[in-house]
């Protein structure tokens, strides 16, 4: 009887006295204006933010426009965040005179957090290929010339296959 696993288990406290919209919140990811200077940089952090003519452009898109992609972090034990994702992204809002970042709050321990910070970096570096590069040219163009969403559509279709 000793090495026998029950599935009894016992309702939490907090359960008990909260409604299951109130739970189900709790287990959403939380989106939040965080100010920067509760952000730290992850430590020991191997991928450079350069202040260089794409920061630049990102400076200028995050005014026009906001974070648009929130950056991740998780809260340490002293109440302050660690950023996993968005190191450029808390730069520009830096330069571009913000006091907080749009971030989503995640839970994970520190190898969590390193794989996922790891895998994040890996996705941006893939993600900037030359056809990329041709499609946010393409992409300031269409902004300022207010081309129709049906040529957009066609293009992207003409690319997809």
């Amino acid at each position: 009887m000793a090495g026998r696993k029950s599935d009894f288990t016992l309702t939490k406290l907090d359960d008990l006295f909260s409604t299951q919209e109130q739970r189900d919140e709790e287990k959403l990811s939380k989106i939040r204006d965080i100010p920067l200077t509760e952000i730290d940089d992850f430590p020991d952090h191997p991928f450079k933010v350069r202040d260089d003519e794409d920061m630049a452009q990102l400076i200028e898109s995050i005014k026009e426009r906001g974070v648009i992609t929130p950056a991740t972090v998780r809260q340490k034990e002293d109440g302050r965040y660690e950023l996993i994702s968005g190191h450029r992204r808390k730069r520009a809002c830096e330069l571009a005179g913000f006091d907080t970042l749009r971030c989503e709050v995640v839970e994970l321990n520190r190898d969590e957090a390193t794989i996922l910070m790891v895998e994040s970096n890996y996705q941006r570096s893939h993600f900037n290929s030359p056809l990329v590069n041709i499609f946010q040219q393409f992409g300031n163009k269409i902004c300022k010339a207010n081309i129709s969403v049906n040529l957009i559509s066609a293009v992207a279709t003409f690319f997809a296959h």
